[in-house]
Formats: C-alpha cells, sequence, structure tokens
C-alpha cells in the first residue's frame, strides 16, 4: 500500500501513479485543491488510485453531519453516506414515543 501524503497535491498524484505502476496494490492520495480533487475522481481509476482524501472537506462533512442532529447520541451513515441513522434518547412523555416514523416525518 503507498499513501501519499506530502503537502503537494502533484508531488501525491505522480507517487501514487508510480506506486500502481511499480507494484503497490492500494494507493491513497491526499489532494486539498478542490480542482485537483474533482479531476482525481474522474480520473481515479485511470490513475489506479484507490482512494482520493481531501482532509478538509472531510472536516467539513463531518462538521455539517453532527451540527444537522444536534441531539444525537450517536450518528451513523450507510449507502454511501445518502441514509442517516440517528440515535436519540427520549424521555417516555415525549411527543415522539409509539409514533411511526413516517408520522413524525409528516409532523415535522
Amino acid at each position: 500500500m503507498l499513501i501519499a501524503a506530502t503537502s503537494a497535491d502533484e508531488v501525491n498524484m505522480v507517487c501514487c501513479l508510480f506506486g500502481k505502476k511499480l507494484g503497490a496494490k492500494n494507493t491513497i492520495a491526499k489532494i486539498r485543491n478542490p480542482e485537483h480533487a474533482e479531476l482525481m475522481l474522474m480520473m481515479k481509476d485511470e490513475m489506479g488510485l484507490s482512494m482520493v482524501v481531501n482532509p478538509e472537506l472531510a472536516a467539513a462533512k463531518e462538521i455539517f453531519r453532527l451540527i444537522s442532529f444536534p441531539l444525537a447520541l450517536s450518528i451513523g451513515a450507510f449507502a454511501d453516506g445518502k441514509v442517516y441513522f440517528v440515535e436519540l434518547k427520549v424521555e417516555h412523555d415525549n411527543p415522539m414515543v409509539g409514533k411511526s416514523v413516517s408520522k413524525l416525518h409528516d409532523e415535522l
């Protein structure tokens, strides 16, 4: 496995390209520039990249996820982040108790 995480996106891209050519099974590139990240996602298969990581974008997504559900005890995602499950603590007298999810959605 090759993880290229220098401060230069271009170096990371080239390292991953050479790493793949030299036999690395998995290559991961840290790409910070949004323009490069967009290009890399389109070229991911051609360059043989296993993953492209943008730390700022990952942090922004996590912050958004956390502030979207401020009362959540825990939050999980599946289906590539298209679906979330949220754990909440509700008291027995909470209006949500005993209602189906569809009814809760209608009331929101």
